[in-house]
Parts: C-alpha cells; sequence; structure tokens
C-alpha cells in the first residue's frame, strides 16, 4: 500500500498518469490528507506539510517489522537494503 498526504483528486490524478504510460499499479494508495496516519508512523514533515518517503514492512502478524525514513523528499532507500529486510524477515517466520 502506498500512502500520500495528497487529497483524492491527486492519488486519481498520480493513478491516470500511471495507467496513460501503461503502468498500473496493482496495490491501493490511501490519501492521508492531514496526515492522520503519516504523523502516527512518524514520517510526517510538518514544516513541508508532506509525509516524507518511507517504507514501513509489516510482518504477518501486523507489526511493523523495519521502517526506512528518508531525511528528505529526494532520499530513498536501495532496493537492496529493501530485499535484505525482506529476506530477513522471511527467514525469521519459518
Amino acid at each position: 500500500m502506498a500512502v500520500t498526504t495528497e487529497g483524492i483528486g491527486g492519488v486519481k490524478q498520480m493513478y491516470d498518469l500511471l495507467a496513460e504510460g501503461k503502468t498500473p499499479i496493482d496495490f491501493p494508495i490511501l490519501s492521508d490528507n492531514g496526515g492522520t496516519h503519516t504523523k502516527a508512523f512518524g514520517v510526517y514533515d510538518a514544516k513541508n506539510s508532506v509525509a516524507l518517503p518511507a517504507i514501513v514492512i509489516i510482518d504477518k502478524n501486523g507489526n511493523v517489522a523495519w521502517t526506512y525514513v528518508a531525511d528528505d523528499i529526494t532520499d530513498r532507500p536501495e532496493e537492496p537494503l529493501i530485499l535484505e529486510q525482506l529476506k530477513k524477515l522471511k527467514s525469521s517466520e519459518h
């Protein structure tokens, strides 16, 4: 799931743009206009009124297993780091 502080109109625009580029997404996007959920996860940037880019990996029991919170809106984790965390989670669940 993706979460954005964009309003529902912004979410619809995102879906439409991705569909035009023939890159449909198969996951929901939650409009968190006002930041209720992003504040709860500690990823809301109040100074700029946006959510910082973040990745939250949740285990099969609904617990937060790993979190990456960017320092700013341009910061993104490298794919190998994310895959490593997913592998760790998978091996710990067996």
